[in-house]
């Protein structure tokens, strides 16, 4: 054989039937795992700090009442309606969160971020597979034998197929759930009190410096 026709038999090409399959599963892969992948963890990260916020603005009314002997009408009006609202508020996030965050939600997050680990891995070894398939036979004289060995080679597809599962599966889905309940928290205390925030942020190099070096001293 000629070495220009070995070479490009030895260069995987796709053909565009092929090459329109794979974009449009690729496409299809993130509109219906990854999108309500990423949708279903944002509301599971963004229900407790809503309702940490129905409870506070219970508490504030409360302290706003007046303790005079003879509260005015208004003020008791207004007491009534607040907490109705407040009480209204945190049923429909009681029964949200039990409803969907404790057994639909949560089971429909991590099903979901599952199964998108698993086709980035499918994904993944197809094109390992493919890959290795057009190499020549050469290369597998010269190349794996002087270095780790096709044994060596499968160790290491391995390794690396569960290091695309473990940073594209459900790790990812609660890493973007727990960001989103932080930056939840974030907008909610700086919208309330931005000088409380920074005092209360203030700490935490100190309280990061204090740790480290506490488990600098009593590790082994």
């Amino acid at each position: 054989m000629r070495p220009d026709l070995r070479s490009r038999a030895d260069t995987p090409v796709l053909s565009r039937p092929r090459r329109r399959r794979r974009r449009s599963r690729c496409r299809r892969d993130v509109l219906c795992l990854l999108l309500p992948a990423l949708l279903s963890s944002i509301i599971a990260g963004g229900v407790a700090p809503f309702k940490t916020y129905v409870i506070g603005q219970s508490f504030n009314v409360f302290v706003q009442f007046p303790l005079t002997p003879n509260p005015p009408q208004s003020a008791k009006d207004a007491l009534m309606h607040t907490v109705g609202i407040n009480a209204l508020e945190l049923l429909g996030l009681a029964v949200g969160s039990i409803a969907l965050g404790s057994i639909a939600l949560s089971s429909l997050t991590s099903c979901l971020w599952i199964w998108t680990g698993e086709r980035n891995v499918l994904g993944f070894r197809r094109r390992v597979y493919a890959a290795f398939a057009h190499k020549p036979i050469a290369w597998f004289d010269t190349t794996v034998a002087r270095g780790e060995g096709a044994g060596g080679i499968m160790a290491t597809s391995a390794r690396e197929t569960d290091d695309v599962r473990a940073a594209s599966s459900l790790g990812f889905g609660l890493l973007v759930q727990h960001l989103t309940t932080l930056v939840t928290c974030l907008g909610l205390t700086f919208s309330c009190s931005a000088v409380l925030t920074f005092v209360t942020l203030s700490s935490l190099p100190v309280l990061v410096f204090v740790q480290a070096i506490s488990q600098r001293l009593t590790g082994p």
